[in-house]
């Protein structure tokens, strides 16, 4: 019996490629990490410009205490609270149902309700290709979820938000301001939305001597 550990699974996201065949073969970066008194990894999130959410890998005990477990989880930041009635009753049918599907659920967390999608894998003997099915299955679900009326405004907010804290995290590596802009619009964002963005994040005299060429 082998036990795979965070570490490990931390291996599998950034040592990824720029044209992989699959979502765990991204060349995902590192937002942040935690560690436990004796340095063993226990929680990180990653992020990758072509991936519209966050993604959160925790090394924690199964709910029951029997099988320890890498959980994966997306937290959409989709608020449920002030939805109307007859769109809170839509939405709330479509988590029962998608629920159903092995292995990924969703879940409500914090104050305002937020929609939060999780994977539970347990830790012995886990492989790459399990792990690139749960990670797709995360994905699919919040997909599918953005479709739900009165979400997708909200799945779009939070979309922008995470943009903003990738350009911060690409000005602290010293990302140029054109290598920042080809990248988000690798990622699918228009010139000049990608441009505005950059010269918000870096400062537009941190971009005058750099043409932003696409």
């Amino acid at each position: 019996m082998v036990l795979i550990s965070l570490e490990e699974v931390k291996k599998w996201l950034v040592e990824g490629s720029d044209d992989p065949d699959t979502f765990v073969d991204l060349k995902w970066s590192v937002l942040e990490e935690e560690r436990d008194e004796n340095g063993v990894l226990r929680r990180i999130r990653v992020t990758h410009e072509k991936v519209p959410v966050n993604l959160l890998a925790l090394d924690l005990e199964d709910p029951s205490g029997s099988m320890p477990v890498i959980r994966l989880v997306v937290e959409t930041g989709v608020s449920t609270v002030d939805l109307e009635p007859s769109t809170k009753l839509r939405l709330y049918r479509f988590l029962l149902n998608t629920s159903k599907i092995p292995i990924v659920k969703f879940y409500l967390y914090g104050d305002e309700n937020e929609i939060g999608i999780a994977a539970d894998l347990a830790k012995k003997d886990l492989t790459r290709e399990e792990f690139e099915t749960a990670l797709a299955g995360l994905l699919l679900g919040y997909s599918a979820l953005t479709r739900v009326p009165g979400v997708k405004e909200q799945a779009l907010e939070e979309q922008v938000k995470m943009l903003y804290l990738l350009l911060s995290k690409w000005m602290r590596d010293k990302v140029s301001c054109g290598e920042a802009v080809i990248r988000l619009v690798r990622a699918g964002l228009d010139p000049e939305a990608a441009k505005a963005m950059v010269k918000q994040v870096y400062g537009s005299t941190a971009c005058s001597g750099t043409p932003l060429i696409i």
